[in-house]
């Protein structure tokens, strides 16, 4: 995992990643946040523009607490 990676994991086929923009398919200036839970059906991820953002995300996710994609 790189610097500008970040990951939550429950199990293998259960976490929340995050990585930043400017490299790869992800533009700069946003974040790109993944979860899965569970197989490849329910995989979601969302962009967001601030690290703030990705805070609130990951706390909300090590809190149990749903609704992180709703943005």
């Amino acid at each position: 995992m790189g610097a500008h990676e970040a990951t939550a994991r429950t199990s293998d086929r259960n976490y929340l990643q995050a990585a930043a923009g400017g490299r790869s398919d992800i533009p700069a200036g946003v974040f790109r946040v993944e979860r899965r839970e569970g197989g490849p059906d329910l995989h979601f991820r969302c962009d967001v523009e601030s690290l703030e953002e990705v805070a609130e995300i990951f706390r909300g996710y090590l809190a149990n607490q749903d609704g992180w994609g709703d943005r």
